[in-house]
């Protein structure tokens, strides 16, 4: 086919330069030139040949070329041709797939001409240019630069790692041109994930461990197995809630070889897994006892708000039995109407005194849920703590709440009727 013959050369040249919207081949004498352009018009790509000076020159014209010639091909009309209707990248040239990628080209579909079979990361699929797969990107991972120093202009750690992730299900294969070029560049990708800080000028790596062990190496030195170095790093980075303590842990392991003992790739990450775990352990431990608390002082809230209802509707009670007095003295008596109208109100005071304790008791116990809900129990999930606290203690304050207004409401209305009846007798 045309393509696969123009990509076979392309990838068999030095000085080859692509972008998404052309490729550019430097360095060729007459004849190479003539070669390229005539398989690049045969798969349907625009040609454009020049020399160091900028004259251009058609295929029939190169006999009167000066080499060095530069030969570009715009790909417009050959994606057109020969590839999909997608929004993917394409790629002609996969000798020049490390310059894609240290340039950080984005797109999550590449599509690479002569490209065997479709290979997939957690971030990104390769295919050839025409066909398809089943793929989806893999859930969001932490970014290691929140936590890895990097002393690079610009940053030299990724950003993202789901590209050197290989994705769920997916197998190296060696005798794949680009999965061993990809396998090559992502071992530095990486590594610079799993270290503590990174210098340029150096081009080193530092892993920080306990008690002021260190190991500094430089990056070359840890671009060995690559299975196992995509294991350390798929498991530190596979739950973005505990990536940075498997970080730190991992870290720790690998800066043992300060102190003389060098753990493999395999033997750092079973180290670090167990510790792991043991850290997992005592959390669990002190989330249930923090449960345990929490259960405590959901119960003795729920306590508090049932007394002090208990104790409201008492003292409501006692205020109602003072307006049945005062209507029992007017109705038996000449006693001054001035004097039952001053008690009843007082007794209205201390019952509104009263209501008001009670919903200010309610307020204060929320700010105070409120405010030791975010320090002491943020590890609860929203739901579970609406489920385990808050709901019951919505239900004790609002029967509280119930209670304190319809006693208030009830003395309120006694007092109605305490001074209509002391006013108006009869």
């Amino acid at each position: 086919m045309p393509l696969a013959k123009l990509c076979a050369w392309i990838n068999a040249h030095p000085g080859v330069e692509e972008t998404p919207a052309r490729v550019l081949v430097s360095g060729l004498a007459v004849g190479p030139a003539r070669e390229l352009a005539r398989l690049a018009r045969a798969a349907g790509a625009e040609v454009l040949i020049e020399d160091l000076a900028g004259n251009e020159y058609q295929p029939g014209e190169l006999a009167q070329a000066l080499p060095p010639l530069r030969v570009l091909l715009r790909k417009a009309a050959l994606i057109e041709r020969h590839g999909s209707a997608d929004a993917a990248v394409y790629l002609l040239a996969c000798c020049n797939l490390p310059a894609q990628w240290r340039a950080g080209q984005a797109g999550a579909v590449w599509r690479v001409a002569g490209l065997g079979q479709p290979f997939a990361t957690q971030g990104r699929l390769y295919l050839p240019w025409q066909g398809a797969a089943p793929w989806a990107p893999a859930p969001p991972t932490a970014s290691p630069r929140q936590w890895v120093r990097d002393h690079a202009s610009g940053g030299r750690v990724p950003e993202n790692l789901q590209p050197w992730l290989l994705a769920a299900g997916q197998r190296l294969n060696p005798a794949c041109p680009l999965q061993r070029q990809w396998a090559a560049y992502a071992r530095g990708e990486l590594a610079l994930a799993l270290c503590s800080e990174y210098h340029a000028s150096t081009d080193e790596v530092l892993f920080q461990g306990t008690q002021g062990a260190s190991w500094r190496c430089a990056l070359s030195a840890l671009e060995g197995d690559f299975e196992a170095l995509h294991a350390c790093a798929q498991w530190v980075y596979e739950d973005p809630q505990a990536a940075r303590v498997r970080h730190q842990l991992l870290a720790a392991e690998l800066a043992r070889h300060a102190l003389g003992q060098a753990p493999p790739w395999p033997a750092a990450l079973a180290n670090a897994r167990l510790a792991h775990q043991m850290l997992v352990c005592e959390v669990a431990s002190e989330v249930l006892k923090a449960l345990a608390d929490l259960r405590k002082t959901v119960t003795d809230e729920v306590a508090k708000a049932t007394d002090a209802s208990r104790e409201t509707a008492t003292r409501m009670a006692g205020a109602l039995a003072v307006g049945i007095a005062m209507l029992a003295a007017r109705a038996s008596s000449q006693a001054p109407a001035w004097l039952l109208i001053a008690v009843m109100l007082l007794t209205l005071g201390y019952a509104a005194v009263v209501g008001l304790i009670g919903w200010r008791f309610i307020a204060v116990q929320r700010a105070q849920r409120k405010h030791w809900h975010t320090r002491l129990y943020q590890f609860l999930p929203a739901e579970e703590y609406q489920r385990m606290v808050a709901r019951p203690l919505r239900r004790a304050e609002r029967t509280l709440s119930l209670t304190a207004t319809l006693c208030l409401v009830l003395v309120v209305l006694m007092a109605e009727a305490v001074v209509f009846y002391s006013l108006w007798p009869g």
